[in-house]
């Protein structure tokens, strides 16, 4: 994660360079010298040999990005900052986590999360909700909830079909319905 923070520290004196010609990684770094301040070039000279390398790499893959990408980067690092100590310190913790997730599970992320910008305000308010109430129930509560969830999702589309029926018929018979009669 430091190294995170370090390349982001670093990216605030490289932001310039990225509007210019990508040059071979070498000549980037001798070119720094004379364009980063003295006490960023101070900090990197101390740096590991290794933690260089990785730096540089991800100098390299930020001198690969489209002028639309780097505008991006730059724009959540200015938001990052922006940020109070706590709200960083939140946003470390969550990329601790993610980052330490199979490829598999960072994807699964990635496909709720575009799921999610599909969904209407109203489909969003609602499962907002359903979180809020599942979170204040007890563990026990919950494990059945999980459960009964799991049992559905094993369920084949036919018999899950059959299920809201019934549950449609029994709400409007509670209602008083004449229809469902």
């Amino acid at each position: 994660m430091a190294v995170f923070i370090l390349v982001l520290w670093l990216g605030c004196g490289f932001v310039a360079l990225a509007q210019e010609k990508p040059q071979a990684p070498e000549e980037n770094i001798a070119g720094l010298r004379g364009k980063v301040d003295k006490e960023r070039l101070g900090k990197w000279l101390m740096l590991p040999p290794e933690q260089r390398k990785q730096l540089v790499k991800k100098y390299e893959t930020l001198m690969k990005m489209s002028p639309e990408e780097r505008k991006k980067l730059r724009e959540n690092l200015e938001r990052f900052k922006s940020l109070s100590p706590q709200q960083r310190e939140i946003l470390r913790k969550n990329w601790q986590r993610i980052k330490n997730l199979s490829g598999e599970q960072r994807q699964a992320i990635v496909n709720n999360y575009k799921r999610w910008q599909k969904l209407s305000p109203q489909a969003r308010q609602v499962l907002r909700q359903k979180y809020k109430r599942f979170v204040q129930m007890d563990p026990e509560q919950r494990r059945a909830v999980l459960e009964k969830y799991r049992k559905w999702k094993g369920l084949p589309p036919q018999e899950r079909q059959k299920i809201l029926q019934r549950q449609r018929w029994k709400r409007q018979m509670r209602q008083g319905n004449p229809r469902a009669i």
